[in-house]
């Protein structure tokens, strides 16, 4: 029982700062830490999570121009910007191919 609670119980620090017992940790790392590196939606890079907000709202906002019409386009509106693209008056000329 010592040993047990020795290696499973004992409280631990993690990288990032937060006290937790050992048979926690590894799922703190994988899902909680803010260390953790997690992948942009929008750029792909990994960055540690605490960063990702600041990041995010930088890179969401980014435009990249519409090959079929031309209009610069928020990064974060690309997904959905070819269901639009062209639309006058309720036509699509032109399918959007970004």
């Amino acid at each position: 029982m010592k040993n047990h609670f020795a290696s499973e119980h004992v409280e631990v620090t993690c990288e990032c700062g937060m006290k937790m017992e050992k048979q926690h940790l590894e799922d703190h790392k994988a899902f909680v830490c803010l260390l953790r590196l997690v992948l942009c939606p929008y750029c792909e890079i990994q960055l540690p999570l605490r960063a990702m907000v600041d990041h995010e709202l930088y890179c969401s906002t980014r435009t990249e121009e519409c090959e079929n019409c031309h209009r610069y386009i928020l990064v974060r509106d690309l997904k959905e910007h070819p269901r639009v693209c062209g639309l006058v008056g309720g036509t699509n000329p032109r399918k959007c191919t970004v």
